[in-house]
C-alpha cells in the first residue's frame, strides 16, 4: 500500500519536473513566495482591522481558530481589533497548485500594554490564475511556549 502511494506521488511529481525549465521554475517560485506571504499578511491585517477579506479566500474556505470555526473577524486566534500585527516566522512549501504555509505571528495592542502570539497553518490553492486561501487553522501560543 505504501509503495503504491510513493509510486503515485512520483508519477505526479516527475512529469512536472521534466516539463519546466529551471530558470522559469525559480523565478515563478520566488514570485509565488512573495504573493503568498502577502496574502497571509493581508488576511492578518484585515482581521485586526475587523474587515471582511473574502477576496483572499476560495469559495467554501474554512477558518478554524482555537478549535472553533470562524466565519467573520476575528478569524485568527490571539488577535483583537486594532493594534499591530507582525509575522515573526514563515515557512512555505509549494507543490503544483497547492501551497502550505506555517506562520507565527505577534499581536500588540494599540496601547502596547498587552501582546499575544499565535500560530497558523494556511492551505492555499492556485485557481483561475491566483492564490486563494482554502483552509486556515490558527491557535494561540500558550504563555509557557512564547518566545522570550
Amino acid at each position: 500500500m505504501r509503495r503504491a502511494f510513493i509510486l503515485l506521488g512520483l508519477l505526479g511529481i516527475l512529469p512536472g519536473c521534466a516539463s519546466r525549465k529551471p530558470g522559469i521554475l525559480l523565478a515563478g517560485r520566488a514570485l509565488d513566495d512573495a504573493v503568498i506571504k502577502g496574502i497571509v499578511q493581508q488576511a492578518l491585517l484585515a482581521d485586526i482591522a475587523h474587515q471582511q477579506s473574502d477576496s483572499l479566500y476560495a469559495p467554501g474556505a474554512t477558518v478554524i481558530a482555537n478549535g472553533r470555526v470562524r466565519v467573520r473577524p476575528p478569524r485568527f486566534a490571539a488577535l483583537a481589533t486594532g493594534g499591530n500585527i507582525g509575522v515573526v516566522g514563515f515557512k512555505l512549501e509549494i507543490i503544483d497548485a497547492l501551497a502550505w504555509a506555517e506562520v507565527a505571528y505577534r499581536w500588540i495592542s494599540t496601547d502596547a500594554k498587552s501582546e499575544e502570539f499565535g500560530r497558523a497553518s494556511f492551505l492555499l490553492e492556485h485557481r483561475d490564475g491566483r492564490w486563494l486561501i482554502k483552509h486556515v487553522h490558527s491557535s494561540q501560543v500558550l504563555p509557557w511556549e512564547r518566545p522570550r
